[in-house]
């Protein structure tokens, strides 16, 4: 019992972090079979169906540019270059649709490395408030024990499944990612029209707020620590006299306030990544 009550108090003053390693690999990196199977649904189904709408699209550019044109020779010139520059423009970008797709990926991967490493106060080994108390907590009655074991078993199952619910986003994130890059090429070919532009950078847009949401769920894990370091420097003093049962039952809201609110803001990541692109 006196290891599981330290190992509790530990994961509770430590919060999650093994899930969030993941946030620092690129699609790729995270699986290569599926990132793979994309890049070829891609190249095989969507690939050929980008330039048909390719072709749709000019056509339309060019028919709404003929109504402008009549009997202004210069003019419809002008006009036509323009339209054929823009159109050669918009197939190169196209072309690399999954290269600016890793672009995007790298700059969040490269942002959420960035989170990951800063030392903002309250990181794991800081914390280990079970090891600060596992004196008292040996030198308690088993009465004492039981109670502080029923105690802390809320707060720690509320982190768990915190935990958890990191781990089903991170997997929900991913499969998104490698959803929309099987129709890489697709949306861009829309940017070529007035009137469909919108689509194509939408779809830009959605692939960065979904990207750059693996960057605030890391952002989320570091505030949450610095929040607990933070708690656990300025409220907390820990000696050997230490009554357990007091400690915990007078503690227990700030271990249950800390995992809820990392709740509520892993629940929010999405929002939060969308007003980053201006997508709010």
């Amino acid at each position: 019992m006196d290891n599981l009550i330290i190992n509790m108090l530990n994961a509770l003053g430590e919060g999650p972090v093994t899930p969030f390693a993941d946030l620092l690999k690129s699609p790729e990196q995270h699986n290569s079979g599926l990132y793979s199977a994309a890049v070829t649904l891609h190249n095989t189904a969507v690939k050929p169906l980008t330039g048909i709408i390719l072709a749709i699209v000019l056509i339309m550019m060019l028919a709404s540019a003929s109504t402008r044109i009549d009997g202004d020779r210069e003019l419809g010139v002008r006009i036509i270059s323009g339209i054929m520059l823009k159109a050669g423009l918009v197939v190169v970008f196209a072309s690399q649709a999954l290269t600016i797709l890793q672009a995007i990926d790298e700059v969040s991967t490269t942002i959420a490395a960035g989170a990951m490493d800063a030392d903002i106060g309250g990181s794991v080994g800081e914390t280990a408030l079970g090891n600060d108390l596992s004196d008292s907590v040996k030198d308690a009655s088993t009465t004492d024990k039981l109670g502080m074991l029923v105690i802390i078993m809320i707060p720690f199952m509320v982190s768990q499944l915190v935990g958890v619910l990191a781990l089903v986003l991170i997997f929900v994130r991913f499969i998104q990612l490698y959803m929309m890059t099987v129709f890489a090429s697709l949306p861009i070919a829309f940017i070529a029209y007035e009137e469909t532009k919108q689509m194509g950078i939408g779809y830009l847009k959605r692939y960065a707020s979904t990207a750059l949401s693996g960057v605030v769920i890391i952002l989320a894990l570091k505030l949450y620590q610095a929040l607990l370091g933070s708690w656990l420097t300025t409220n907390v003093s820990v000696d050997g006299d230490t009554d357990l049962f007091a400690f915990a039952t007078s503690n227990f809201g700030n271990f249950m306030v800390a995992p809820v609110v990392l709740g509520f803001v892993l629940f929010g990541a999405t929002q939060l990544s969308k007003a980053l692109v201006g997508d709010a």
